[in-house]
């Protein structure tokens, strides 16, 4: 396995910021993904309240919640957007909830966004950039990214859903 692989290195190499940047993605990586519970978080909202993931996921009534990556800045995640408000208006009723994260800097620009481009789900940031802490616990390299989390089981059941994607599986999960 890649942890083997990995503990076979000098330890004068494993003292290197390059190799515990490394160690910690293949770490991360190997924490997170389809079949595999989520990693629960506590992040603050546009108006400087602390949400916590497992307390939407495990709240009566929501059924799956999609933990989304973005950023206003981030093209193709805004490319995503019909696709995210149309899957949210048609679903939420049903038991779905999403958790934007945003990689924002500009605490401006992410709520103008929210605003701008009436995303009416949960958001959270740390207005950290690359460096947010969800972001770096979920292993995110790219984004869009997305995880999509059975609420009764806090499974993750399937990742990186673009396009009419999520709508399709959400039809398929909530008949």
């Amino acid at each position: 396995s890649t942890r083997i692989f990995l503990d076979r290195f000098p330890d004068n190499l494993k003292q290197t910021s390059y190799w515990k940047r490394i160690n910690e993605s293949v770490e991360n990586r190997m924490k997170i993904g389809v079949g595999k519970p989520y990693l629960d978080f506590t992040q603050n909202d546009p108006d400087g309240n602390p949400v916590k993931a497992s307390d939407i996921i495990s709240k009566p009534g929501t059924r799956y919640v999609l933990i989304d990556f973005w950023a206003s800045w981030c093209g193709p995640c805004m490319g995503e957007l019909p696709s995210l408000r149309d899957a949210y208006n048609r679903f939420s009723p049903r038991g779905f909830e999403i958790i934007g994260v945003s990689l924002d800097q500009v605490r401006e620009d992410w709520l103008a966004a929210i605003k701008n481009e009436n995303m009416n789900w949960i958001h959270v940031s740390d207005l950290k950039y690359w460096n947010n802490e969800v972001a770096r616990q979920y292993n995110i390299q790219s984004i869009p990214a997305n995880f999509l989390v059975d609420c009764k089981t806090g499974l993750v059941v399937a990742k990186g859903l673009r396009g009419a994607e999520l709508g399709r599986r959400l039809a398929d999960l909530l008949r």
